[in-house]
């Protein structure tokens, strides 16, 4: 049996094979995460994504690339209970990323400074063009635009 140890504060990566249940006793155990890498775990949705908000309000970076089974109402809980702490967050390749969940992260998560939304399909130039993602304060660096083929190329020059 593996002991979990509660002040625990900094990274977990996760192997494929972790699911919600494994990531939400984790949550729970360790409330002061500030990063956690689930790339490519399959098996984890919108139960990992919930447990996150509920349990770790510090998280600072979060990586679920390829994660299939994530729900935009889940991501919007999460933006609003980790946004003034989540500084790095790749969706790459998540399905369920669109441009109003991108605006939503944008306008929640205002010390966000990188987004990593690369392969994610239906994204179109209308995620980075409300008046609230373009104010000061937004503390964005580095934004991973790549493989989003609805993005129009005028807007990524417009980026540089």
């Amino acid at each position: 049996m593996a002991v979990i140890i509660p002040r625990f504060e900094t990274s977990i990566y996760a192997s494929r094979k972790v699911s919600d249940v494994g990531v939400s006793s984790i949550c729970r155990a360790c409330s002061r995460l500030k990063t956690l890498k689930l790339m490519d775990c399959y098996e984890i949705g919108d139960g990992t994504i919930l447990s996150l908000a509920k349990f770790c309000g510090n998280l600072e970076t979060l990586n679920i690339v390829g994660s299939e089974d994530v729900s935009a109402d889940a991501m919007k809980t999460l933006a609003t209970a980790c946004g003034s702490s989540l500084k790095i967050l790749s969706v790459d390749g998540c399905p369920n990323v669109s441009d109003y969940l991108v605006s939503c992260i944008l306008c929640q998560c205002r010390n966000l400074e990188a987004l990593g939304v690369r392969c994610c399909e239906e994204l179109t130039d209308v995620a980075f063009q409300l008046k609230s993602n373009v104010e000061p304060g937004l503390s964005l660096q580095m934004l991973d635009i790549s493989y989003c083929e609805k993005i129009s190329v005028g807007y990524m020059h417009s980026c540089e």
